[in-house]
């Protein structure tokens, strides 16, 4: 079975492994999914892609040490259920979109270790 049939999977761990490419859009469509853990894969590398701000349930998403390059996806700031963003040690570039001042239940945002600039937005302090 394709990863894509598994409608009702809640937590995927995939921390820690040697992965290649890109982190696969289609991961944006599982509606359930509350944990995603794509860290530690050093050669994984791309873009995050937009399409992970439609996992509506997201509590956990934990992105980092990976060679991920690119902008943060201003999308990401619509996971209103999201808890833990973790995108530190990558190569991301860039500002913080002030998107991610909608993330109303975070507890904890992880960016150091890449390549951002620019002002810290106002609305995460909001």
């Amino acid at each position: 079975a394709q990863l894509g049939n598994l409608t009702s999977l809640v937590t995927l761990n995939l921390n820690e492994n040697s992965f290649t490419g890109t982190i696969p859009a289609e991961l944006g469509g599982f509606p359930r999914l509350q944990v995603l853990r794509i860290a530690d894969n050093q050669h994984l590398t791309g873009t995050i892609p937009s399409q992970l701000g439609d996992l509506t349930s997201l509590r956990t998403l934990r992105l980092y040490r990976n060679n991920l390059n690119g902008t943060i996806p201003e999308q990401l700031g619509g996971l209103t259920n999201l808890r833990k963003l973790e995108l530190d040690d990558n190569i991301l570039t860039g500002t913080i979109p002030t998107q991610l001042g909608g993330l109303t239940d975070i507890r904890s945002i992880d960016l150091y270790g890449n390549g951002l600039e620019g002002p810290i937005p106002t609305q995460l302090g909001s």
